[in-house]
C-alpha cells in the first residue's frame, strides 16, 4: 500500500527548481546511465507540482550494500534499485516485504524512520501490464520463457498457479530449480506451442531455434533500443510483440506510489518514457 510521508509542497508551474528542501529519489545501478527512469519519474513530480527530483546513480558491485544503507543516512527518500543490485537492496533493508522475503531480492526501498524497507514491484508490475497495458488475464494462460535468472523469477511469481509456466534456458538445472524439472523444455522451438512468450534475458542471449507463430504474444522485457530483434522476428510471425517499456512504467508507477503516497499519473509517465526513446532513436 502507498505510505503517505507528511505534506508534499504542491509548486507553481515554472517555479519546479532544485532547493534545499527537495526530496530526492534515484535509481541505483552498474551500468545506469543509459536508464530511462529519471523521465518517466522527474515528468510525474512535474506534472503533479511536486518538490521531488529522480536522479541516477552508479554503484560498483564493492560494498553495494553498505553504500544503499549509506544513502538513507543521506535523507534519500526511495531508490529504484536494477541490476546488479536487488540482492543487496534486500539485505540492505530495516524491514522487508514478504515478496522480497520470498525472492530474495528487491528493486524498491523506502524511507522509513528507522530504515529503508524493500519491496519489489516487477512481480505486481508485471502483472498490471500484462492486464491493464496488453490485456491478458493469466488465469488458463501457457507462459513460455526464455532465461531463468531473477527476472525470470519475477515473471513466475507474477503468473503465479493459476497458469501454466515452462522455461528454457542454456543451464536446464537453473530452470529446473525456478518452476520443476517437468516444466523444463529441452529445444527452444517449443516456445511456439505457448500463448505468451516471454524473454527474459539480453538480446545477445536469445535462443537460435526460437519459433513463434501467428497469434502469439511475445514480451520482450529489453526496451532499448526498439524495435528489439525479438519484437521484429516476432512481428514477422504475426505474433502481437511488446518490449519492456511497459513493465518499466508499470512497475515504475508503483514505485511512485510507495514513495510518495499519491497516486502515479501512469499517461504522464507512459508519454515521457515513448517521448525519451523516440528522441533517442533519433541520435
Amino acid at each position: 500500500m502507498p505510505k503517505p510521508q507528511g505534506p508534499t509542497e504542491i509548486l507553481t508551474p515554472g517555479s519546479l527548481d532544485v532547493t534545499a528542501g527537495t526530496r530526492v529519489a534515484g535509481v541505483v545501478g552498474r551500468p545506469v546511465r543509459h536508464s530511462l527512469s529519471p523521465v518517466m519519474h522527474n515528468a510525474a513530480f512535474a506534472a503533479l507540482g511536486m518538490d521531488w527530483v529522480y536522479v541516477a546513480f552508479p554503484v560498483p558491485d564493492e560494498d553495494a550494500t553498505t553504500t544503499l544503507r549509506a544513502a538513507w543516512n543521506l535523507g534519500i527518500e526511495g531508490l529504484s534499485v536494477t541490476m546488479p543490485h536487488k540482492q543487496a537492496a534486500a539485505r540492505a533493508a530495516q524491514e522487508q516485504e514478504a515478496l522480497v522475503r520470498e525472492l530474495g531480492v528487491a528493486n524498491t526501498l523506502v524511507r522509513e524512520a528507522a530504515g529503508w524497507r524493500a519491496f519489489n514491484t516487477d512481480v505486481p508490475g508485471f502483472r498490471d501490464w500484462l492486464e491493464q497495458g496488453i490485456g491478458v488475464s493469466v488465469a488458463g494462460t501457457r507462459f513460455g520463457l526464455v532465461g531463468a535468472g531473477g527476472v525470470a523469477a519475477a515473471v513466475v511469481a507474477a503468473v503465479g498457479d493459476s497458469a501454466e509456466t515452462a522455461v528454457w534456458n542454456r543451464t536446464p538445472a537453473k530452470a529446473a530449480a525456478l518452476v520443476g524439472a517437468e516444466q523444463v523444455l529441452d529445444d527452444p522451438g517449443e516456445l511456439g506451442e505457448f500463448d505468451v512468450v516471454v524473454s527474459c534475458v539480453p538480446s545477445d542471449a536469445l535462443p537460435d531455434g526460437m519459433e513463434l507463430r501467428e497469434g502469439q504474444i511475445v514480451l520482450d522485457l529489453v526496451y532499448d533500443p526498439a524495435p528489439t530483434d525479438l519484437v521484429q522476428q516476432a512481428r514477422r510471425a504475426g505474433a502481437r510483440a511488446e518490449d519492456g517499456l511497459g513493465l518499466l512504467l508499470h512497475q515504475g508507477a508503483l514505485q511512485f506510489e510507495l514513495w510518495t503516497g499519491v497516486a502515479a499519473p501512469v499517461d504522464v509517465m507512459r508519454r515521457a518514457l515513448e517521448g525519451a526513446r523516440e528522441a533517442r532513436r533519433r541520435i
